[in-house]
């Protein structure tokens, strides 16, 4: 068995890096326990609050957490915990890998428009330097950049898209095709493989050459997420400072450019905070006694091993990433066995069509304010056991592009309340 150690966090994607690094900061000794690689690595890297609801655009998200239904995570945590736990990832990151927001004219925060590479427009509440959009609804002359051998971005139905955007009529899109970086030797090529290629001297000036004869002759270029894999902006300001115009990055499909650099970030400071991290261990099982769990049980190439710990945080993910396991008879959390409500009539999991509300995508753990689980009574599971992020039911990430807002927010009141525990006996 391992030492015991304050807080054990289960979960390697965006909540589970951020309930490590806050029980952290907040005193506790963590240890991280990694199944794979996580979601950051298929994401943008931005942090989406709340885009969507009820299918309306939001504009502030903080004006509208109290109309969201009331087991919504946000909801239960409340809007101040939800904005300290933004605050806190801005600072954590300021350095390594800034995340910037936007604000309207009387100063109130905002979400901003991302261009995608279906020609569309995302809100988000936090982008990095690479995706930051705000000249692009300035700009009169705008450059579409794809590249040949890159399937995944088309400058035709960019420009075309953004073209009927209502906020961007009047601009002149431009398109172009870059060469290929490879001479074809590669039969399919992603925005990863180019980004990879350009965090090296030969690929950085490649990309520099391709674009020369635009310099200075346009406001904006938009490109698909290639500049570079380090996070923190330097490829990119590199490219704006000799091309004298604005450039950014346009979200793309995965894998996530973005989210890789957002997750390089976050490692490197749990490696700074003497964090333990174990990898390619999922948890097998869990012993509870008199209402508190003990400990979990991992399983790996060198056999099963137990970890003791004051207080545990559950960041496994939903359906789709193994923290809620689906029968035709019933759905449970996958490590505690939980109960996970779910429609007895297979039809009535899902909607009839592709942008219908799913029940089947709201389904989750349910759990109290201090992110407690509750068993099918309704009365909380374990005193010392918090879940947090895609885990948990109540909110459609997809529909509402919430997914990383609540990552971050839960991630975060999950290591508060933990830590509180581990210092008190009682849940804050």
């Amino acid at each position: 068995m391992n030492r015991k150690t304050d807080v054990i966090v289960i979960g390697t994607g965006l909540t589970g890096l951020t309930a490590a690094l806050a029980a952290s900061r907040f005193g506790a000794s963590v240890r991280l326990i990694a199944t794979g690689a996580g979601a950051l690595s298929i994401s943008n890297g931005c942090i989406d609050l709340l885009g969507y609801v009820n299918g309306t655009l939001v504009e502030a998200p903080f004006a509208v957490m109290e109309n969201l239904p009331a087991n919504h995570p946000y909801r239960l945590i409340g809007r101040e915990a939800v904005g300290q736990a933004m605050d806190f990832l801005q600072v954590e990151l300021k350095g390594a890998c800034p995340l910037n927001g936007a604000a309207d004219d009387e100063g109130r925060a905002v979400n901003t428009l991302l261009p995608t590479v279906a020609g569309t427009l995302k809100p988000s509440w936090l982008f990095p330097d690479e995706l930051d959009p705000r000249p692009l609804f300035s700009a009169k002359k705008v450059l579409v950049a794809g590249i040949k051998g890159l399937r995944d971005c088309s400058p035709a139905l960019v420009a075309a898209g953004l073209g009927r955007q209502s906020c961007l009529r009047g601009v002149d899109f431009q398109k172009t095709t870059l060469p290929d970086p490879f001479d074809g030797v590669h039969r399919a090529v992603s925005p990863l493989d180019i980004a990879r290629f350009v965090s090296t001297d030969k690929g950085l000036g490649w990309l520099l050459t391709s674009l020369g004869r635009w310099a200075g002759k346009t406001d904006v270029i938009l490109l698909p997420p290639v500049c570079g894999c380090a996070a923190g902006g330097t490829v990119i300001k590199h490219l704006r400072s000799e091309l004298r115009c604005h450039v950014e990055e346009m979200l793309s499909v995965p894998p996530g450019v973005g989210g890789l650099r957002l997750r390089d970030a976050l490692r490197q400071a749990l490696h700074e905070a003497q964090i333990d991290v174990i990898e390619n261990a999922p948890c097998v099982s869990a012993e509870i006694f008199d209402g508190r769990c003990d400990s979990v049980t991992t399983a790996g190439p060198g056999g099963q091993m137990r970890h003791a710990a004051g207080t545990f945080i559950v960041a496994t993910g939903g359906i789709l990433g193994g923290g809620v396991t689906v029968t035709p008879d019933e759905a449970r959390e996958s490590i505690f066995g939980l109960p996970v409500a779910m429609p007895k009539d297979i039809l009535a999991r899902s909607g009839e069509k592709i942008f219908d509300a799913h029940p089947l995508s709201r389904m989750g753990v349910g759990v109290d304010a201090s992110l407690r689980a509750l068993d099918a009574k309704g009365d909380v599971f374990c005193d010392n056991v918090f879940f947090a992020g895609r885990t948990l039911g109540g909110y459609d990430d997809t529909a509402e592009k919430s997914g990383n807002g609540v990552a971050v927010a839960t991630g975060w009141t999950a290591a508060r309340a933990a830590c509180g525990f581990c210092h008190t006996g009682v849940s804050s």
